[in-house]
């Protein structure tokens, strides 16, 4: 009897375990496929790649001046520290075949996609909340330790153009309810820096539209309702090419006030293993993607931009070094740390 008891224990947890890994190889969202073929750190860490694999950061300058605004976290986290590692080991191999050319999954896209889909507005601007982090960045690009002027300076806001505004809330409800999708980015092209300051991309905003309303989520019923150029990734890549002289030596990817709730839990689980525990202020904490914290961040979703730019574009960009430095606004102010990501691909 007891015997029958422990058979039938192991088959329950059996097929427990069966079904997470099919669920998750089936909802990974955009790296479903990679999830599958995970591979141990040993298997991609190329010591010719990056030979710093320390914590030191590179940048020493005072604190990041303050915001104003506070960073909102809606719910509980839904990725793991474990799995996050994993998910950033696939696409680190990916980003590491494109380099070498293994891979070429880029796709082309021109300013008429861009205009097709997107209702773009531009305006010269000041972007002050990253002054401390842009001081050194142009001290780095030597272009001298000071704020970017506001002529230097191209804010961005692209709200989505009509059909696509419309169309989830025309297919869903049948009446005219904007999709609430937009980019509000920043490019500074002195600085070879661009800035994803609030990003709700379409294919989250529809996917999440149709979900609520019981209808259909599969790619191509999403598909159908977001323009071919609808990837943050693949957006700033093209604005990008729009303002900048030499759009190959970008240098920064600056995610500006993070509070995607996986994103935000991982960055805590980072900083917990370092120092006092707690969030830290500018510079705070630095990592290559040789170091198992860097994978973590990049299998975030706010890593993932930086790899699909990256992996597609790595025939512009050609090899780089990447590396991310973690931090936060308000270090002390609990649930408005503002918590923030500065990417570095420097060049080999």
């Amino acid at each position: 009897m007891q015997t029958t008891w422990k058979l039938r224990f192991l088959g329950a947890v059996s097929a427990l375990l069966l079904s997470a890994v099919v669920f998750f190889s089936q909802n990974d969202g955009l790296t479903g496929q990679l999830w599958k073929r995970c591979a141990p750190p040993a298997d991609i860490v190329l010591s010719n790649y990056s030979s710093d694999s320390s914590l030191s950061h590179p940048f020493e300058v005072p604190r990041l001046h303050e915001p104003d605004y506070p960073t909102v976290v809606k719910r509980d986290r839904t990725l793991s520290y474990s799995a996050a590692v994993c998910r950033g080991q696939a696409l680190y191999r990916k980003i590491l075949d494109a380099f070498k050319g293994i891979i070429d999954e880029a796709q082309r896209f021109t300013e008429n996609d861009l205009r097709n889909g997107w209702d773009p507005e531009s305006r010269q601007g000041k972007f002050s909340f990253w002054d401390d982090a842009l001081k050194q960045m142009g001290k780095n690009v030597s272009v001298g330790e000071r704020v970017p002027t506001r002529e230097e300076t191209i804010l961005v806001d692209a709200p989505l153009k009509n059909p696509f505004k419309s169309a989830a809330g025309n297919t869903v409800t049948g009446r005219d309810i904007e999709t609430q999708a937009h980019y509000d980015l920043a490019f500074i092209p002195s600085r070879r820096a661009m800035v994803g300051i609030e990003t709700r991309s379409p294919w989250f905003t529809v996917k999440n539209r149709l979900q609520r309303h019981k209808k259909p989520t599969a790619s191509a019923d999403i598909s159908k309702l977001v323009p071919s150029l609808h990837r943050l990734s693949d957006f700033m890549w093209m604005y990008w090419t729009t303002v900048s002289p030499n759009p190959n030596n970008l240098r920064y990817i600056m995610r500006d006030n993070v509070n995607n709730e996986d994103s935000v839990a991982i960055m805590n689980d980072i900083f917990k293993k370092y120092g006092s525990g707690k969030p830290l202020a500018w510079p705070g904490l630095y990592f290559t993607l040789a170091q198992e914290e860097g994978q973590a961040l990049l299998g975030t979703p706010n890593g993932y931009t930086v790899a699909y730019l990256l992996s597609q574009r790595a025939r512009e960009l050609g090899m780089r070094v990447v590396a991310v430095s973690i931090f936060c606004a308000h270090p002390d102010q609990v649930g408005n740390e503002w918590f923030q990501m500065l990417w570095d691909l420097r060049p080999v």
